[in-house]
């Protein structure tokens, strides 16, 4: 049996990722590309880094967010669809509003902490972006980044195409 394009590149949580998306201002293909690379849609994913779930939250971190918004959370709920992609949602958002001339430097402030990028773009912010990706200390990170941001541009191609512009532009230079 042929298999399609969804069995390659699937979106599963639609509902909960559409309306956790929209309600945090961030595009939905994004959110799809980040669990794919965390977590390739396990619920129950753990990592060895104590982080859980869809969107692969650590504990502190999800706390931190979950107080700002109001929910319970603990390593339990982080299992759960809606709860995890409700403070994945929200910290990417966070994240990028961080660096508002390149939204693009949260994928890596995802994987490696916020204070991460901040630290690479001082010491190289006039590289081009692509370069500066390639120059990432981290490999993890470095591989990481790649992949969301591909991920990101093939989801916002499939599905989400008003969004291809913002997922396919990549800055000239890193400074944020």
């Amino acid at each position: 049996m042929a298999r399609g394009v969804g069995d390659r590149v699937p979106r599963p949580f639609t509902d909960l990722v559409e309306r956790e998306a929209k309600r945090n201002g961030i595009p939905s293909a994004l959110a799809y590309a980040i669990m794919r690379e965390e977590s390739a849609f396990d619920p129950n994913a753990v990592s060895s880094a104590k982080a859980f779930g869809l969107m692969q939250l650590i504990v502190p971190t999800a706390r931190k967010v979950a107080k700002d918004v109001g929910l319970a959370c603990d390593e339990t709920l982080l299992a759960r669809p809606e709860t995890n992609i409700a403070l994945g949602c929200r910290f990417l958002a966070d994240l990028r509003a961080r660096f508002p001339a390149n939204p693009h430097l949260a994928v890596s402030a995802y994987n490696a902490g916020a204070g991460a990028p901040v630290r690479w773009v001082a010491a190289r912010e006039s590289d081009d972006f692509d370069l500066w990706v390639e120059q990432i200390p981290y490999e993890e990170t470095r591989r990481y980044t790649k992949r969301v941001l591909a991920s990101y541009a093939a989801y916002s191609f499939l599905y989400e195409r008003e969004g291809l512009d913002a997922a396919l532009s990549m800055p000239k230079v890193v400074a944020p």
